[in-house]
């Protein structure tokens, strides 16, 4: 009960678990909106990831992984170390996809004992998601990428949640120890000592509060030319799929085929 009340104080403030929770950069919706025109190109591309130094260092050690590996004339490994050059290497279509998964990646939360999985679990959710939604698309009339955004970002409000409830558990079990101590109660100092996290308390709180909160998150980006965010709140609100808008409807088919699938 401690851990939702001090769970709901925090989610008052959505702007503030966007950026120092979710650590979500500000400069990436334009970027992201950028990748979805026609006119978007490597030079474009360059000078707005120039500005994110954390995504040009993703990058830059992306293109020189064996996968996208190149070779000289004389057969010696190329080393990248131009952006620009690891761009065109990429291309547009490929950076399309590559550039909103490593966004994802950086948001994910590292420690989240006694459920190391967590994280994997999460990331797995939204690259099949992300798949799922680009491939619904293709038969649904709509457009692949803005689908394929809403799939790997769907899950941004989930990230939040987990992290703020690991956060949260630490945080109220060491308050209550520290209660029982000074009030010489052996046996509750024991008994709280050996509480662990529970499974079905983190899947409860997951429900209730993640999806309306990734919808808040979606107004905080701003997007201009994406249209995600009315889709986003149609799915957080859970509406049948009959009512649902194309994109929030192929978001929610995508979320249930992907979840079947796993």
């Amino acid at each position: 009960s401690e851990i939702v009340n001090r769970l709901e104080d925090r989610l008052a403030d959505p702007d503030v678990l966007f950026h120092e929770i979710l650590g979500f950069d500000d400069r990436l919706p334009e970027l992201l909106d950028l990748l979805s025109t026609k006119a978007c190109s490597i030079s474009y591309i360059e000078r707005s990831a120039a500005n994110m130094p954390w995504l040009f260092d993703e990058l830059i050690k992306l293109i020189n992984t064996p996968k996208y590996r190149r070779y000289d004339a004389k057969g010696k490994v190329v080393v990248v170390e131009s952006l620009k050059m690891a761009l065109s290497f990429l291309g547009v279509e490929n950076l399309k996809m590559i550039i909103p998964s490593i966004a994802l990646r950086r948001c994910l939360p590292q420690i989240t004992d006694p459920f190391p999985e967590i994280k994997n679990k999460i990331q797995e959710a939204a690259i099949g998601t992300a798949m799922s939604c680009k491939r619904i698309a293709q038969i649904s009339d709509v457009d692949e990428y803005t689908t394929f955004i809403l799939g790997m970002l769907h899950d941004l409000g989930k990230i939040v949640v987990v992290r703020l409830f690991f956060k949260l558990f630490e945080e109220v079990q060491r308050e209550a120890l520290i209660e029982a101590q000074n009030e010489r109660k052996r046996d509750e100092h024991l008994a709280l000592g050996e509480i662990e996290p529970s499974d079905q308390f983190i899947t409860n709180i997951i429900d209730q509060y993640s999806y309306p909160l990734n919808a808040k998150f979606f107004e905080i980006m701003g997007f201009k030319r994406l249209f995600v965010t009315d889709a986003m709140n149609e799915f957080s609100q859970n509406k049948a799929v009959i009512h649902m808008s194309p994109y929030a409807k192929v978001l929610a088919q995508a979320v249930a085929y992907n979840r079947y699938r796993t």
